[in-house]
């Protein structure tokens, strides 16, 4: 049990982070139902094409990158592909979560030190931290997310005091409007993304396949249920007490911190600034490290073969691993920070190639092909090429929304 719930928090706090702040300033334009539903919608595909990841990782017999199972079930291009697409996601979001993570401690704690000082700092704490051994980091992480659920849920009670719940804002003035939902679709999708720690967890789970489908059901709910009452909370009190606020955040015109100022003013919370600041270091340290338990695992598994002859191996192995997951990211926050930032602007798509594409891809393969080893699937849900297909579809459909994006807003 302790290990169901030591997984699923590594899945809720890599999905959970400081952009949860934006959310409602994303979602106003259509409302509280159709927010409600896509989310749900959304937390059920993910779910379910968690398992597509899950049941490859079984059929390989141990965890492995998608990479790795892009090789063993298709080929060369499978390979590279997912290597890739995984690589390109896991770097890109730890730097955006180093930057994050420095900038939330220099405004917090007001430090007398430059802010590249800053991100030096957090990159190598950051550094050590991957050092330690996965159940070290599984209590470390449990903490971090019992910390960031106890001040999510202070804040929401005291917010949610002030909300007519008569009065919240049902549906938005855009919420018949596609392109409102071709802005919103890919933002709730990529706020699922936890798929970097797969391989990672097969192996901490023991390959226990109940294990692993209560930890992704579990933890991938936990996000999904926080992100409706914070939605809810934050729009239906801005409504209710200030329409005209209310209308310049839905139009694009209002960013996070004047909306936490606006939230101070509105519950009489004088320290509110602090709690949302506290409450998105938490975020953003839970998210850092699921996606940098899941870069490292990667690397550490790649050198494990080569570096087990020697002695130091294994110490050697964890210091060069931990290195080239950090060091990358570090000079990216540094050097070139608007190109990881543009990165992610195509997240939305990386996300589909790696939660649903190749996953589905890989999976019909082993069904078609019926490869030597494998003479059953561990989950029936899986048995239906109907679902698989929906799946595939409602992916497709993420994709199209971010290209719209991009052509034409």
């Amino acid at each position: 049990m302790k290990k169901t719930i030591g997984a699923a928090f590594l899945v809720s706090g890599t999905c959970i982070g400081s952009g949860m702040m934006a959310l409602p300033l994303v979602l106003g334009k259509i409302g509280v139902i159709p927010s409600f539903i896509l989310m749900l919608v959304t937390w059920a595909l993910m779910y379910y094409t968690a398992l597509f990841s899950i049941e490859l990782n079984l059929q390989a017999g141990r965890g492995l990158t998608l990479g790795a199972l892009g090789r063993i079930f298709s080929g060369l291009s499978a390979e590279v592909i997912g290597a890739i697409s995984l690589k390109l996601l896991s770097f890109a979001l730890l730097a955006v979560y180093i930057s994050g993570l420095s900038s939330v401690l220099y405004e917090l704690f007001n430090l007398d030190v430059s802010l590249y000082l800053m991100v030096a700092l957090v990159a190598f704490g950051v550094f050590l931290i991957l050092l330690l051994p996965i159940k070290t980091l599984d209590i470390f992480n449990r903490v971090l997310f019992i910390a960031l659920l106890t001040i999510f849920l202070a804040l929401i009670i005291s917010l949610f005091i002030n909300v007519d719940k008569s009065s919240l804002p049902a549906f938005g003035p855009d919420y018949n409007k596609l392109w409102a939902f071709s802005d919103v679709i890919p933002v709730i999708f990529t706020s699922f993304g936890f798929q970097v720690i797969f391989h990672t967890l097969t192996n901490y789970c023991n390959k226990d396949k109940k294990i692993l489908k209560r930890a992704f059901f579990y933890g991938s709910l936990i996000p999904a249920v926080v992100y409706i009452i914070w939605v809810s909370s934050i729009l239906g009190i801005i409504y209710k007490q200030d329409p005209m606020f209310y209308n310049e955040m839905i139009n694009g015109y209002v960013t996070v911190g004047e909306l936490i100022d606006k939230l101070s003013q509105l519950s009489n919370m004088t320290k509110l600034d602090s709690i949302v600041w506290a409450l998105s270091c938490f975020a953003i340290m839970t998210s850092l490290i699921g996606v940098g338990i899941g870069l490292y695992d990667s690397f550490y598994s790649h050198f494990e073969d080569h570096f087990s002859r020697y002695d130091y191996g294994k110490w050697f192995n964890k210091l060069l691993s931990s290195a080239i997951t950090v060091v990358p990211a570090y000079l990216a926050v540094v050097l070139i920070p608007k190109t990881f930032i543009n990165v992610l602007g195509f997240a939305g798509m990386i996300l589909v190639v790696i939660a649903i594409f190749l996953p589905a891809f890989l999976l019909m393969k082993v069904k078609k092909f019926s490869m030597p080893n494998i003479k059953h699937l561990y989950y029936r849900e899986l048995k239906s090429n109907s679902l698989i297909l929906l799946a595939v579809i409602l992916g497709a459909i993420v994709v199209c929304c971010e290209v719209y994006n991009l052509l034409y807003l």
